[in-house]
């Protein structure tokens, strides 16, 4: 960072700030909030205890209070930047402005803040442009892009705020998500396991005994979970895609 800011300086740009990213591990725990940014990660090493939709923005009935301030919490991502703001006020810095460094999720609203900041106005920066199809580790951190690898966009997205949004069309036609042609079985089975893992009832007819159980047809459970799957989070970023296993 000091050779950076030493670089600008040599060739006369002196008004960027220079600076780096904390990954909320920084804290021992998130809640309450008062005791000590990625919201999906955080859910998902809880899913059974956080429900998703809090962690989404989507909750509308869903209230978490924090019974060391009183404080009300009606989604995840606030509850994460008051745990930051309080333990920056702790260290003696109770003003310090934070910026989203990297997210995933959609930021957008009324500038209504969080319940500890009310009105102040949060800058986030996306984590990334395009997918990631090369990064190791979870499947999840080769998907934060808003395009694939080769340009095509995962969904559409206007970021010069200048284009009217697209109509509804009752006409339009149920789409479906099925397993592609010549998908590799066992690939199939992989990303089966995944989209059954995300809950929310995604695998829930294709259980022995239920009305849509079929023994001994991976592509066939395969294609009703990728459909459920798609139906259910393609409004928050969900897409038809499953490593090109899906069509």
């Amino acid at each position: 960072m000091r050779n950076i800011e030493h670089s600008l300086g040599i060739i006369g740009i002196h008004n960027i700030k220079i600076g780096t990213s904390h990954a909320m591990d920084v804290l021992k725990t998130s809640f309450p909030p008062s005791k000590y940014v990625y919201p999906f990660f955080v859910w998902a090493s809880d899913s059974k205890n956080i429900n998703l939709d809090y962690a989404l923005f989507k909750s509308k009935y869903i209230r978490v209070t924090d019974h060391g301030t009183d404080l009300v919490y009606t989604n995840l991502f606030d509850q994460m930047i008051n745990a930051v703001y309080f333990a920056m006020n702790r260290f003696g810095y109770p003003n310090f402005p934070i910026f989203i460094a990297e997210t995933g999720c959609p930021n957008s609203g009324d500038t209504i803040g969080t319940p500890l900041r009310l009105g102040v106005i949060l800058q986030s920066f996306l984590f990334s442009l395009f997918n990631e199809n090369q990064k190791l580790g979870l499947g999840t951190e080769r998907h934060f892009g808003l395009f694939y690898p080769n340009g095509k966009m995962i969904y559409s997205i206007d970021l010069s705020g200048t284009k009217s949004p697209v109509p509804k069309h009752s006409s339009w036609r149920k789409r479906w998500c099925v397993v592609a042609n010549g998908a590799n079985v066992t690939l199939v089975a992989k990303a089966l396991s995944y989209a059954c893992s995300q809950g929310n009832g995604t695998s829930d007819l294709i259980q022995p005994g239920k009305k849509c159980y079929t023994p001994n047809s991976v592509s066939w459970a395969a294609s009703y979970v990728f459909s459920s799957y798609w139906a259910q989070f393609k409004k928050t970023g969900g897409t038809c895609y499953f490593d090109g296993l899906a069509t």
